[in-house]
C-alpha cells in the first residue's frame, strides 16, 4: 500500500552496534530563535535511535540540515544551539565538526572515541543536493553503518539521505522512520471503516497522485484550502480574486470526472471567509459565494458543521494540509475547528506533517491525536503508494 516492503529493510536493532560507528542522517530541521531551539519535537523523536546506540556501545555521527543555505554557510542556520540542545538532554558533550569533509577529517572522525559527533549543516556543503558519487564513497568511510532516521527528507534524493548509503554494506533504518511507516502501511491496508481523507493546503499539482491512490482506498474526501479554489474554479463556480491554479483546471476537472465515475464522494466548501485583501483581516466576513475583488482564506461555518459530521463517524482519518491561511490569526477557524474535531473523535487520526502538524501543536491538540508526521512532504508522498526513495534503495 505504501510501495515499500518492511520485511526487506534493516532496522537500528538488526545490527550489532557495539564499538562501531554509526552514521545517523537525522531531520533536525528545528526552528532556532536568539540562538536557542524554539521546539524540540524533532530531538525527541530522534531521542529512542540515539539513546539505542548510546546504550548498545555504539557511537554516533549525527548528520542533518537545517533551512536551506544553497550550499553556502550561514551562520544563522547552524546547527549549534540544537547540538548544545542534545547535549543538555543526554548529559553527553557533542563534538561539533566542520561540514567540509576533507579525507582528513573523515579519517579523524572514524578513529575518535567521542560517542556523539555531529556534522555542521549538510546544506551547508555543495555537494548534498548532487550525485557526485566519488565524494559520497569518501564520506562513506567516516563510519562502519549507514541509518536514515530522516523521516522527513526521504523523498528527496541528496548525497547524505540517497547517495551515500550505495557505498555502506550495513544500512537500515531508525526507530522514527520504522514508526513512521508502519503507521501508515497500517492505516492503508487495514483502516477501520469509513476511512476518511481530509485535503487542504495550496497546491493541486501536491496532490494529484496521493488523490488519484487514495480513490482506491476511500470513497470521501473533504477538501479545503487554496485548492478547494481550483475544483471550485473547474466546475465554473465563481471563485472572486481567491488563489487558484489556471494550469491545472484541466486536471482538476478531470479528477472530479474519475471521482463521479467511482460514486467517491468529494466534499468542497459550501461558504468561505473572504476578504478583499489578506492584509485587511477588519474587512472579513463570511459567504457563500466569492465575488469578484474578494477572496477566499479560510472555510465557512456551514462547511465546518458538514465537515464535523464527516469526522465525528469516521473509523480512520488522514488529515494533510490546513483548510485556509491558519498562520493569520483571524483566518485559523477552520483548521482549529478541524483539529478539534480530531482530538475529539473515536477514529484512528493520522496528522499529515508539515502545516497540519504545525497546526495541531499551534492549538495545542497535539496530544489527543494518535500519530502526528514528522514529515509533511515525504507523508504525501508515501500517500501516493510508491514509496520513498531515501527508504527503498536500503531494501535487501
Amino acid at each position: 500500500m505504501i510501495g515499500i516492503n518492511l520485511d526487506k529493510i534493516k532496522v537500528i536493532n538488526d545490527f550489532n552496534i557495539k564499538n562501531k560507528k554509526i552514521f545517523l542522517r537525522a531531520d533536525l530541521n528545528c526552528p532556532i530563535e536568539n540562538g536557542k531551539v524554539e521546539d524540540d519535537t524533532r530531538i525527541k523523536a530522534l531521542l529512542p535511535t540515539l539513546n539505542y546506540i548510546l546504550d548498545k556501545g555504539g557511537k554516533v555521527v549525527i548528520v542533518s540540515h537545517h533551512g536551506r543555505p544553497h550550499g553556502k554557510y550561514d551562520e544563522d542556520l547552524s546547527l549549534n544551539p540544537i547540538a548544545k540542545e542534545i547535549s543538555s538532554i543526554l548529559q553527553e558533550p557533542v563534538k561539533m565538526e566542520n561540514y567540509k569533509l576533507t579525507d582528513e577529517l573523515i579519517e579523524k572522525i572514524y578513529k575518535s572515541d567521542n560517542k556523539i559527533t555531529m556534522i555542521e549543516n549538510i546544506r551547508f556543503c555543495p555537494e548534498e543536493r548532487g550525485d557526485n558519487l566519488e565524494y559520497a564513497e569518501r564520506v562513506s568511510k567516516i563510519a562502519d553503518i549507514y541509518i536514515n532516521d530522516a523521516f522527513g527528507t526521504c523523498h528527496r534524493k541528496h548525497l547524505s539521505t540517497y547517495h551515500i548509503s550505495k557505498f555502506f554494506e550495513k544500512k537500515g533504518i531508525g526507530f522514527l522512520v520504522k514508526k513512521e511507516l508502519e503507521t501508515y502501511q497500517n492505516v492503508l491496508s487495514k483502516p477501520k471503516e469509513p476511512f476518511l481523507v481530509i485535503m487542504g493546503g495550496s497546491k493541486v499539482s501536491d496532490k494529484i497522485n496521493a488523490l488519484n491512490n487514495l480513490m482506491n482506498l476511500t470513497d470521501t474526501f473533504l477538501v479545503g484550502g487554496a485548492m478547494s479554489y481550483t475544483f471550485l474554479k473547474s466546475k465554473n463556480i465563481s471563485i472572486g480574486n481567491s488563489l487558484f491554479e489556471k494550469e491545472n483546471l484541466k486536471v482538476a476537472d478531470e479528477i472530479l470526472c474519475k471521482l463521479e465515475e467511482n460514486n467517491i464522494k468529494f466534499e468542497l466548501p459550501e461558504d468561505h471567509l473572504i476578504v478583499k485583501s489578506i492584509d485587511k483581516p477588519e474587512d472579513k466576513r463570511y459567504s457563500k459565494q466569492i465575488p469578484d475583488g474578494w477572496m477566499g482564506v479560510d472555510i465557512g461555518p456551514e462547511t465546518i458543521n458538514k465537515y464535523e459530521k464527516y469526522i465525528n463517524s469516521a473509523g480512520t482519518i488522514i488529515w494533510n494540509g490546513p483548510m485556509g491561511v491558519f498562520e493569520v490569526e483571524g483566518y485559523s477557524r477552520g483548521t482549529n475547528k478541524i483539529a478539534e474535531f480530531m482530538s475529539k473523535t473515536d477514529a484512528f487520526t493520522v496528522v499529515g506533517g508539515g502545516d497540519s502538524g504545525r497546526a495541531v501543536k499551534k492549538f495545542d491538540f497535539a496530544d489527543k491525536v494518535d500519530f502526528i508526521s514528522t514529515g509533511g512532504g515525504a507523508s504525501l508522498k508515501l500517500l501516493e503508494g510508491n514509496g520513498l526513495p531515501c527508504v527503498n534503495i536500503l531494501e535487501e
